[in-house]
C-alpha cells in the first residue's frame, strides 16, 4: 500500500503537470488568438501556409488537450463519458448532414458513412464511460438516489 506521504507527492507532481499543461493552453490561445491573422478571419487564416511556430503552438495544445482528457478519464470517468458522448452527438450531426449533401449530389463514397460510424462508436464508447463512472463515483445524485444521508447532522 501507498503510504500517506507518497500519496500526497503523488498528487502534488500530478498538480503541477496539470497546472503546467493548463498554462501552456492558455499561453497557446491567447497568442493565437491575438494574431492578425484570426481578427481578418479564421477562413483566411486556415487558407495560408502554416509557419513552424503555428505548427509547435499546435502541437503543444494537442498535448495538453490529450493530457486534460487522459486525467479526467482517470479521476473522473463520468464526466469524460459524458464529454465523450456530447462530441459523439455533435460528429453524428455534422455526418448525418454529410451524408444528406453526399446523396444530393451524388458523390457518396466510403469516407461519407466512416464518419457515421465513428459517431456511433464514440456514442458506445461514451456510454460505457458514463456507465464505469457511475459505478466508481459517490456522486450527490446517486447518494440521493439510494437514499443516503447527503451529510452529517
Amino acid at each position: 500500500m501507498e503510504s500517506s506521504k507518497a500519496k500526497t507527492l503523488s498528487l502534488v507532481i500530478e498538480g503541477i503537470f496539470n497546472l503546467s499543461i493548463l498554462a501552456l493552453m492558455v499561453w497557446f490561445f491567447v497568442s493565437f488568438t491575438a494574431s492578425e491573422e484570426f481578427q481578418k478571419g479564421l477562413y483566411e487564416w486556415a487558407k495560408r501556409p502554416y509557419t513552424a511556430k503555428e505548427r509547435f503552438n499546435a502541437t503543444i495544445f494537442t498535448c495538453g488537450l490529450a493530457s486534460f482528457l487522459y486525467l479526467t478519464k482517470r479521476h473522473e470517468q463520468l464526466y469524460y463519458g459524458l464529454l465523450e458522448t456530447a462530441f459523439a452527438i455533435a460528429v453524428c450531426i455534422i455526418s448525418v448532414d454529410t451524408v444528406h449533401d453526399s446523396y444530393a449530389n451524388n458523390t457518396v463514397s466510403n469516407s461519407t458513412w466512416i464518419g457515421f460510424a465513428s459517431a456511433l462508436y464514440l456514442m458506445v464508447r461514451g456510454a460505457t464511460n458514463i456507465n464505469e463512472g457511475w459505478g466508481k463515483g459517490n456522486y450527490l445524485l446517486k447518494r440521493m438516489l439510494r437514499g443516503d444521508k447527503l451529510h452529517d447532522e
